[in-house]
């Protein structure tokens, strides 16, 4: 049995960290009330957003700025941001769009985009298909190669530590068995990353050649790094994302879905579902008792009468037996990279 959803490498990883926050979310569509966990996902969505403005036809830095503070309004912040995410600032995000267009308009001027945040259908194994969403696809005039992009938000430093995280990758190969289908060749995939921290206090480098003393306060930085999967690679990875796929609509079907207490509490993150999950609540049948803490968004009804089908970024009517009219049927999708960049 299928189920009516399209599974992209973020619902997938959101299942796999545990099958019972993806059906809370993906199937029941609970929202926390006034969750304070989003600044590190909504920034990074805004970041992208400035992003493909900017490799947008007649973007400019000047649009992309705009088109960040529009995605994630001011207003929209917390009053305190988090210990881990300091550098997350309207003024550095502001800041970092033009460093970046200046740290690398060398290297994008040798980029031919051929392909901006376009959502894509991918045919799986069986009845099952999934989706994917590159930020960017490109030639590059040096030789001739066609390269994958994807952008990364992150509060950590961009160094030996952070760029072994994405080998191996699902989404990377994802995307790669995606370019050489649509493209016919992938000379490789880019992890575009840009990270904004913040400095406490001045400081004065005590190796390299540069003891530039670097001031406190917020900065950036940004790095690149080239992946190229084999074919042997890919074929694992179609083997795996069959295997999850599988899964999931097993649960669904059944109904039945385990859950992993590791991902409760992750030092200082905690699931945002854990106010339902510690006293043993389930949806809908403890719906009154968990209003307290979550809502329900939900745009179109399934043909079963009680599961939510949700589109990207819609917050509204909060009750599953009350659809909106006239609504058009949206498939779901996580926005790519939640899993990874939420904490980040």
């Amino acid at each position: 049995m299928s189920s009516d959803f399209r599974h992209s490498h973020s619902s997938i990883a959101l299942y796999k960290s545990c099958p019972t926050k993806w059906k809370l979310s993906t199937l029941d569509g609970l929202v926390q009330i006034g969750g304070g966990g989003r600044h590190d996902l909504d920034y990074g969505v805004a970041i992208h957003a400035a992003l493909e403005t900017l490799y947008g036809e007649g973007g400019t830095v000047r649009r992309a700025q705009e088109a960040f503070i529009a995605a994630y309004p001011p207003d929209k912040y917390p009053a305190v941001l988090p210990n881990w995410a300091l550098g997350k600032t309207v003024r550095n995000g502001w800041l970092a769009i033009a460093g970046y267009a200046e740290h690398w308009r060398d290297e994008d001027s040798n980029w031919e985009v051929l392909e901006i945040e376009k959502l894509q259908d991918v045919a799986t194994e069986g009845e099952n298909s999934r989706v994917v969403k590159l930020d960017l696809v490109i030639r590059d005039k040096r030789d001739g190669g066609i390269y994958g992009v994807d952008h990364k938000t992150t509060g950590k430093y961009l160094d030996k530590e952070y760029w072994p995280q994405y080998e191996p990758h699902s989404q990377i190969r994802g995307y790669t068995r995606y370019i050489k289908d649509k493209w016919g060749e992938c000379a490789g995939f880019i992890i575009n990353a840009l990270s904004l921290k913040h400095r406490s206090k001045a400081y004065t480098p005590r190796k390299g050649a540069d003891r530039t003393p670097l001031p406190a306060g917020d900065w950036f930085s940004f790095g690149r790094m080239i992946y190229t999967p084999n074919e042997n690679m890919l074929q694992l990875e179609d083997a795996n994302i069959a295997y999850w796929t599988d899964a999931i609509e097993q649960d669904v079907a059944s109904g039945k879905f385990g859950y992993n207490t590791a991902e409760c509490h992750k030092g200082l993150f905690h699931c945002e579902y854990i106010a339902l999950c510690a006293p043993g609540y389930t949806f809908p049948r403890d719906e009154e008792l968990i209003s307290e803490w979550y809502y329900q968004q939900c745009r179109e009804i399934f043909n079963d009468g009680d599961r939510c089908r949700l589109p990207k970024g819609d917050h509204g009517d909060q009750h599953s037996t009350e659809p909106r009219e006239e609504t058009v049927a949206s498939d779901y999708m996580v926005e790519d990279d939640v899993v990874e960049e939420a904490v980040q």
